[in-house]
């Protein structure tokens, strides 16, 4: 139960990050949508406002911060993950 917990703890902000996007109707994606996700580089390249958001708020949020800096590999960045996402709060929404 605890790890449950744990995961839920650690998508939240991914999924709100997508709501906001779909909220404002925000494109999530950019030219570089992949790969490792550095919170404190700015870089001159537009990572999409799905990522940037994120970065940004990991600035400020220690868990997701710590979640983006660690050598796990799953943190639902991926376009894979960001579909399944959208899908299920579609599913939500439509029930």
């Amino acid at each position: 139960m605890k790890q449950v917990l744990e995961n839920r703890q650690n998508i939240k902000p991914i999924i709100e990050a997508i709501m906001l996007c779909g909220r404002q109707n925000m494109p999530l994606r950019g030219h570089i949508d992949w790969g490792r996700l550095h919170v404190d580089d700015n870089l001159q390249n537009n990572q999409g406002n799905f990522r940037e958001i994120i970065r940004y708020r990991a600035q400020g949020d220690d868990v997701l911060r710590s979640i983006l800096e660690s050598e796990r590999k799953v943190k639902y960045l991926s376009n894979t993950s960001q579909n399944a996402i959208i899908d299920s709060c579609n599913s939500v929404l439509l029930s």
